[in-house]
């Protein structure tokens, strides 16, 4: 059943990106993805197969976990270098911080790298999931839509926000 689910994910993926009009990496290079990710990320690349799919698709697919993992490349190779992601923090006020950083060239900061990259997915981890009040609701909504803010600045660049892992039954409350 994961292996399914993860299959629809990634044909998903495939498709909003070979919608992409051809027009967003040049013609020579294969479209880059970056998947910036915390532990259940990792998962769903390795158990899922996901870089293989992608690189078997002639796509070059990046990923990038806690600042003490770092970036992978398309080799599955471990870089040693991490783009120090504020306080390692994917949670919607990390990525509110991160997709608020001004855009430097060369790459300082964690946007700009990830700007290089033709499409950018990114997820926070399953403890964002435990939303405790209707304010911090309303901080959630928030982050995102100054987010969505943030991304319609690059119309050359497909950007997939992943929804929020949940939590397990038993740690969920009404």
């Amino acid at each position: 059943m994961f292996r399914r689910g993860v299959c629809t994910l990634l044909l998903s993926v495939v498709f909003a990106v070979a919608g992409l009009n051809g027009g967003i990496a040049q013609e020579d290079e294969p479209v880059s993805i970056i998947f910036m990710h915390h532990s259940t990320g990792e998962n769903l690349i390795v158990q899922g197969e996901v870089r293989a799919a992608f690189t078997d698709l002639g796509y070059a697919f990046w990923d990038h976990g806690y600042n003490g993992d770092g970036l992978v490349d398309p080799a599955g190779d471990w870089l040693g270098v991490n783009w120090d992601v504020p306080g390692d923090n994917t949670d919607p006020d990390g990525w509110y911080d991160i997709f608020n950083q001004p855009v430097t060239d060369p790459p300082e900061n964690t946007l700009s790298h990830m700007l290089q990259h033709d499409v950018i997915a990114f997820k926070s981890c399953f403890p964002a999931s435990d939303i405790q009040s209707e304010a911090q609701f309303r901080d959630y909504q928030r982050y995102y839509l100054s987010i969505r803010d943030a991304i319609d600045q690059y119309p050359d660049k497909l950007f997939i926000p992943f929804t929020t892992p949940p939590l397990v039954p038993n740690a969920t409350t009404p």
